[in-house]
């Protein structure tokens, strides 16, 4: 008889854990939702309701490898279990393999243009751990002459929620303009609202590039506190021994339907490449102080954003560096999406126009 009393309170107490849950998540309390959850669980193991909800907490904390475990048990266990159906359904429709194509136009009054061409193709190992394959090339017209460059790049992510832990680390090839052939390595680790991050990058926006191999190795440490605000700090290491650091940061807040906020940037470089009125074959700005001003707005389907301040380097003196930028995005038929954007730009040795195009979609 207590036996049979114990058995239908347990039950009764189990039966609200899914209520409970949501009402924990909905006030930002994931760490209270997974107590109870795992209480729930403990207590009766074969609950059907005590091992969806643990499944769903895991869900929204962003442990998909748990959640899957869990939904897809349920789903097992009762082929009809629509609420474990559709968890399992979501995580793995966010694990799709899918594509991008890409294609960009610049053009400024260096004057150089260049028509950049590039294709993606990624996938998921499992719901935390993504693979990624690209292609590019980048075709540069310049009054010093006209020069072309490809890349090949392969990508592989993944989290370690329970710890915050995300990893990235990625091997590429780029041919330069001048036929010479480099491996591109890059990694990252981020904890939290950290990340230490090393890359090497090729720089072909000075028209000079064309008859050379710039690039650099980047060392880069920041911190983002949410999601209107960062701050980093950088040291260059480039192919020709040179090197130079940098720091900025930039801080937005909403207000009504607008973005605005500041940012500050301060960039050196230890030898200068300006010779003769153009930077030569890479920019390096010397003593460099910038601060801007930021607003950005949404108005029906078009992003806008606008930054414009003054900067001063010891070489170029006082400029009033501006970007202007207009994005927005359109579904296709077949559940792809098309992204267009479009910026005009002024820096401290030219102004630029610049036009990107994009389709991404899942197989």
């Amino acid at each position: 008889m207590v036996a049979a009393f114990l058995a239908i309170a347990l039950a009764m107490q189990v039966s609200t854990v899914l209520n409970r849950v949501t009402e924990l998540a909905q006030k930002n309390d994931l760490a209270g939702a997974e107590r109870v959850a795992v209480e729930a669980v403990r207590q009766a193991p074969s609950s059907r309701d005590a091992q969806l909800a643990l499944a769903r907490v895991y869900l929204w904390e962003g442990r998909y490898r748990e959640a899957e475990k869990l939904f897809a048990a349920l789903v097992a266990r009762n082929p009809r279990d629509n609420d474990a159906r559709r968890g399992l359904e979501q995580i793995r429709a966010q694990s799709r393999s899918g594509y991008v194509v890409d294609a960009g136009l610049i053009d400024d009054d260096q004057p150089e243009q260049s028509l950049m061409p590039a294709a993606t193709v990624y996938g998921f190992f499992d719901p935390l751990t993504k693979w990624l394959v690209s292609g590019s090339e980048a075709h540069l017209h310049t009054d010093l002459g006209d020069g072309d460059s490809e890349s090949l790049h392969g990508d592989l992510s993944t989290v370690l929620p329970r710890r915050k832990i995300a990893l990235e680390g990625g091997l590429g090839w780029t041919r330069f303009p001048d036929g010479t052939s480099r491996l591109m390595p890059e990694a990252t680790i981020a904890r939290d609202k950290f990340s230490l991050s090393f890359d090497r990058r090729a720089l072909l926006r000075s028209a000079p590039a064309v008859h050379s191999h710039p690039f650099a190795d980047v060392t880069t440490v920041r911190w983002t506190p949410d999601m209107n605000a960062s701050f980093s700090a950088s040291h260059f290491r480039y192919f020709d021994q040179n090197s130079g650091n940098s720091a900025d940061g930039y801080w937005l807040v909403p207000m009504r339907s607008f973005l605005l906020g500041a940012s500050a940037a301060y960039r050196d470089t230890k030898e200068s490449r300006f010779v003769n009125g153009i930077y030569d074959p890479y920019w390096t700005p010397i003593g460099e102080r910038e601060g801007r001003a930021i607003a950005a707005v949404t108005w029906k389907r078009v992003n806008f954003h606008v930054d414009a301040g003054v900067a001063y380097d010891r070489i170029t003196g006082t400029f009033h560096p501006w970007r202007a930028t207009a994005s927005t995005s359109f579904p296709l038929a077949n559940g792809a999406t098309l992204n267009v954007s479009a910026e005009r730009s002024r820096t401290a040795f030219y102004t630029a126009n610049e036009i990107h195009a994009s389709v991404a979609g899942r197989f």
